[in-house]
């Protein structure tokens, strides 16, 4: 992984303030294309149509039209799969929250962002997103997200064009924006983008190069409309104020009584009203009842609750699914990696931990405390699974959630 050396010049002459292209970062890919071929196959089995997005030849398809573009289990690899779904077509396929689907690339991207972390603190999101296909150019065209942008080239190469937050706007390019992001309009037009060209950072990228640009930069992608690519990207959003304190304050409201009731109607409104009116009983009540509930000591649990989550975490939206197997009912040891301790606290008599992103709960016993006050040492640490026991079950919860390595006694 980088050296602490690395970031600290990086955040100096790159962090919100310019792309950059970096050769030879990693001794080791983070990911490969086999691995996210994998991962492309997961996606397509996810019950969220919104998590994958397909463009062929440039237009965007319905969710409807996805299954035509599944791979299959006779695509042994990436070359059989677009010679069986687009033999002629051009394509771009981009998964959404890879960490879903490959917990791996979730914890190396952690060890990645580690240092940066400390020099820049703790995003307000980050995700996982993969980039697939064989297409001369992003469909969209030059566009900006909410997101400062780590790119990983891990097959094929690339041309990565980049301008400034006012440079469209300062040549009388009309903008719009739709759930967060603004694009050119007219930047599709043929010989529009030539004309615009000469001005771009130009990033040529090839497997292995790292690449990071702003959230402020418009970037467009040119490849080999005949060449396979598969970049991962690492999105570390910047949002307004407004709308994260405003999911902060959901999370909240989500732990009240009756948060999950449906309202299907206020009720009719009077008419003929010429002077304001009380709002609904409704309204009325539900105020009455976050006032009575937000008592200080509560609201503190809650935010702590939610903010360890996300800090644990490392910020990303959502997080690998626990793993389904159990360490054996036999002696061994484990470890926790340093760098990444568990935070725990006694209250009610439980002891509460967070970890990688989760509030896990077991009963409060001297050899719960005793296994936490030594635990975070990095060191192995030898544990007896014989029999059911609150501290047996912390173990369980923390090897399901990744926060441990097993070793069994020999």
């Amino acid at each position: 992984m980088p050296t602490r050396s690395f970031w600290v010049d990086f955040v100096e002459n790159h962090w919100q303030r310019k792309p950059g292209i970096f050769k030879n970062l990693m001794p080791t890919p983070i990911a490969t294309a086999e691995e996210m071929f994998g991962a492309m196959r997961a996606s397509f089995a996810r019950p969220q149509t919104e998590a994958t997005s397909v463009y062929v030849d440039g237009r965007h398809l319905t969710a409807a039209e996805h299954g035509a573009f599944a791979p299959s289990d006779a695509d042994r690899d990436v070359s059989a799969y677009l010679a069986r779904c687009a033999p002629e077509q051009e394509i771009c396929m981009v998964i959404y929250k890879l960490q879903e689907l490959f917990p791996d690339a979730w914890l190396r991207a952690r060890d990645f962002l580690h240092e940066l972390y400390g020099l820049v603190g703790m995003p307000t999101h980050a995700n996982l997103e993969v980039f697939f296909g064989r297409y001369s150019g992003t469909p969209r065209g030059p566009h900006r997200d909410e997101a400062n942008n780590i790119s990983f080239i891990l097959q094929g190469k690339k041309t990565y064009l980049l301008w400034p937050e006012e440079y469209f706007a300062q040549r009388g390019v009309a903008t719009g924006t739709l759930g967060g992001q603004s694009w050119p309009r007219d930047l599709r037009e043929p010989g529009l983008l030539e004309r615009f060209r000469k001005d771009a950072i130009v990033l040529e990228a090839e497997p292995g190069d790292v690449l990071f640009w702003p959230y402020t930069y418009w970037h467009t992608v040119e490849a080999h409309p005949e060449e396979p690519t598969f970049v991962l990207h690492i999105t570390l959003y910047n949002r307004p104020r407004a709308a994260v304190l405003a999911e902060v304050l959901a999370g909240v409201l989500q732990q009240l009584p009756g948060a999950g009731e449906r309202i299907d109607s206020w009720g009719p409104f009077p008419g003929g009203v010429t002077r304001p009116v009380a709002p609904p009983t409704q309204v009325l009540g539900a105020f009455d009842m976050l006032r009575s509930s937000l008592e200080p000591e509560f609201v503190q649990a809650l935010l702590t609750d939610q903010w360890m989550r996300h800090v644990s975490g490392y910020g990303f939206d959502t997080l690998p699914p626990r793993k389904q197997d159990v360490l054996p009912s036999t002696a061994g040891k484990v470890r926790t990696d340093d760098r990444y301790p568990l935070a725990w606290q006694s209250a009610d008599g439980h002891v509460h931990v967070w970890s990688n992103g989760h509030r896990l709960s077991v009963p409060q016993t001297e050899a719960v405390l005793g296994f936490l006050g030594q635990v975070n040492s990095g060191e192995w640490l030898a544990v007896e699974l014989r029999e059911r026991s609150p501290l047996e079950t912390l173990i369980q919860e923390l090897h399901a959630v990744r926060a441990l390595e097993w070793r069994a006694e020999a």
